[in-house]
C-alpha cells in the first residue's frame, strides 16, 4: 500500500479531513499491514487504535508506530484478546478482493 501513493494519500486525506469521526474514538484497523492507516487514525485524534494482522508484518507495523511516537495510542496483536474489553466506534480496513471472471456469471 505504501508504494501506491494515490491510494495512501486518499485514505490519509479522508481521515485528516474528517477528524471529527476519529477524535476520542476506539478504532479497529483490520489487516493493518505496515500500520500506516493506524498511524493516520492516531494522528487524527483517536483515543486508541487496535491494529491487527494475521502475518509477520505486524512486527514491522509495531516498529513503525514506536518510531513515530504513537506507541501509547496504537495497540498491536491478535484480534480476540485485544477486543475483550473494548467497545469499537470506528472500523478501518483497506480490503481488496480479487474475483475470478467466472464469479460474475
Amino acid at each position: 500500500m505504501l508504494k501506491d501513493t494515490v491510494r495512501t494519500d486518499a485514505y490519509r486525506d479522508f481521515i485528516y479531513d474528517n477528524k471529527h469521526l476519529f477524535q476520542g474514538k476506539v478504532v479497529l484497523d483490520v489487516g493493518c499491514g505496515t500500520g500506516i492507516l493506524s498511524m493516520f487514525c492516531a494522528r487524527a485524534g483517536a483515543a486508541k487504535v487496535i491494529a491487527v494482522d494475521n502475518s509477520d508484518i505486524i512486527n514491522f507495523a509495531r516498529e513503525n508506530v514506536y518510531r513515530n511516537g504513537m506507541g501509547e495510542t496504537v495497540t498491536y496483536g491478535p484480534l480476540y484478546p485485544l477486543l475483550l474489553d473494548e467497545r469499537l466506534t470506528v472500523f478501518s480496513a483497506a480490503y481488496e478482493a480479487k474475483l475470478k471472471k467466472s464469479s460474475f456469471r
